[in-house]
């Protein structure tokens, strides 16, 4: 597994969130609440993670990813790559 730190723009979250299969239902509230953040540019590294499997489907990370979409701001994230 690789964990590195990236800059997500609006199009590589797009790009992601297209791997998203199996994931849990989207709660409109928290993705409201993580944009604001990221508008207001209080949008900081905390330790969790945006993980993909080596077959590039997304595990975790959709609500992030969705907010930094829809905001048209890009942030910096961790990103887990190659995650069973």
């Amino acid at each position: 597994m690789d964990v590195t730190t990236e800059m997500i723009t609006p199009a590589i979250a797009e790009e992601m969130l297209r791997h998203n299969t199996s994931n849990r239902r989207i709660y409109k509230t928290i993705v409201s609440g993580y944009m604001k953040e990221m508008i207001a540019g209080r949008w900081r590294l905390n330790g969790e993670t945006i993980k993909i499997t080596e077959e590039g489907t997304l595990l975790d990370g959709q609500h992030r990813l969705l907010a930094v979409q829809q905001s048209g701001c890009a942030v910096f994230m961790l990103v887990a790559r190659g995650v069973d």
